[in-house]
């Protein structure tokens, strides 16, 4: 989120504006004015239209290459930054917690580490845990681009299916 908005106020632009683009050309689907079918069609135009105009793929890479001017140190980031969102990732589908979103992540920018706040499970009205997650595990367009094809297809799967087997291995012991 801080990425976003210095980037806006760089460009001299309204940092909602995308959120109240879409909504405004979603109006006629909260009216009722067109089919279900055509609400799809209508999110995924609104969606594109957002991502050629408004917000880049490029803003969180341009944003971390001149916070970590040092080369060496840029690696190292990207790698510790990438198996941390993907031990993240997999530990907030295993335990279903729902919510996330880039807003509520924050790292260190000397090692790579992330916090994500508000992580804990929804409960429904019977206390039963309530995930209805689409997308089990997310990666942003911007993110995607920061750690390019070697650093999602290389580290952060690699980083899950470590993980994974980490879980369903019955020799691993797990101590606090």
């Amino acid at each position: 989120l801080e990425v976003h908005d210095s980037n806006c106020t760089r460009n001299d632009r309204e940092a909602d504006h995308p959120i109240t683009y879409f909504k405004e050309q979603l109006n006629q689907a909260i009216s009722g004015q067109i089919s279900a079918e055509a609400v799809v069609d209508l999110r995924l135009q609104a969606y594109n239209d957002i991502t050629k105009t408004h917000v880049p793929d490029s803003i969180f890479s341009q944003y971390m290459y001149k916070t970590l001017l040092n080369g060496n140190h840029l690696w190292a980031f990207k790698k510790q930054f990438a198996i941390q969102l993907a031990l993240s990732s997999f530990m907030s589908f295993m335990l279903q917690i729902g919510g996330r979103s880039p807003n509520k992540i924050l790292f260190a920018k000397n090692t790579g580490k992330i916090f994500q706040t508000d992580f804990h499970p929804a409960y429904d009205a019977n206390g039963m845990i309530e995930f209805n997650e689409p997308v089990p595990f997310r990666l942003t367009r911007n993110l995607q681009a920061f750690f390019s094809h070697f650093g999602v297809e290389g580290l952060i799967v690699s980083a899950m299916s470590a993980a994974a087997q980490a879980v369903i291995s019955p020799k691993v012991s797990f101590s606090i």
